[in-house]
């Protein structure tokens, strides 16, 4: 389901929250599992506080198996020819939007390695430029979730998950309500258009949930962000292995909990520079 049980807008039933739990232990990489912290706060959202600090050989092995099917779907593509478009894609930005680009690959592996369906394209449907709309749309069985990503540079000052998190969750907010200031673009339709492509393989029920959304949004019929499955993800760059832990405040649990949603599913990931990961790429 995209959206929680609504006549108008209920694809199909909630999933057992206890199977889709049991997928992503099942589907996550052993090595992985000791890099990742996952706290239950509540019936309705959990926190995963993920380290990529550290590029193993084990690690750089299974992103790059994950790293064609991220980018082009189903179609393939050689790894030289993604890591070649994805050099000339960092090259052409500016840290900013690199960090932002790098933080939704780290988050597309990981929730792919969790066992949830990535229904969209990280390479944008317009060549060169950058998503209108969510950052992504995930399902797990029977619930799809929207997702949106922040992330921070090593000189920005002050740099928290909390505050990551917040921005990521009001975009949603404020995409979904039909508030957003970053202009009038339809997301519900870019959603449509990434899960209509053949190489993502999108069910026919999402596509339909989609569409009908969209066409909901150009009619001004805008819908509330508690209806919805919602992914808001921070990442931190410029963090090594041994730098300060990856960590939310206890007191940030509250936060966390009141964030109206249908169901969230926090993200928090600290990663190395920037420049390491391009410099991954060049190699």
């Amino acid at each position: 389901m995209l959206l929680a049980r609504n006549p108008d807008y209920a694809v199909m039933e909630v999933s057992d929250e206890f199977l889709r739990l049991k997928i992503e232990q099942e589907c996550m990489r052993e090595d992985m599992k000791n890099n990742v912290k996952k706290v239950k706060i509540d019936s309705s959202s959990e926190l995963h506080l993920i380290d990529f600090s550290a590029y193993s050989e084990d690690f750089i092995k299974d992103f790059e198996s994950h790293l064609s099917s991220i980018c082009v779907g189903k179609l393939g593509k050689k790894l030289s020819l993604i890591k070649l478009r994805l050099r000339e894609f960092l090259y052409s930005k500016d840290d900013n939007t690199r960090s932002g680009a790098i933080a939704e690959l780290f988050i597309a592996y990981y929730l792919k390695n969790a066992g949830y369906k990535q229904e969209y394209l990280f390479f944008n449907l317009e060549e060169g430029s950058i998503k209108k709309g969510f950052d992504g749309v995930f399902s797990m069985k029977k619930k799809s979730y929207l997702m949106e990503s922040k992330s921070t540079l090593p000189s920005t000052k002050n740099k928290s998950h909390r505050s990551k998190i917040n921005e990521a969750y009001t975009d949603l907010k404020n995409y979904v309500e039909g508030r957003s200031k970053k202009g009038k673009n339809n997301p519900w339709r870019n959603a449509y258009n990434h899960a209509s492509h053949c190489d993502v393989k999108t069910s026919q029920s999402i596509k339909k949930k989609l569409d009908k959304l969209a066409d909901k949004f150009d009619e001004r019929k805008y819908i509330k962000v508690r209806l919805v499955n919602i992914i808001p993800c921070s990442t931190i760059f410029g963090l090594t292995k041994d730098a300060c832990p990856n960590q939310v405040a206890e007191d940030d649990y509250d936060y966390i909990k009141n964030l109206e949603a249908n169901s969230k599913v926090i993200l928090c990931i600290k990663s190395r520079n920037i420049n390491d990961f391009i410099s991954y790429l060049e190699n």
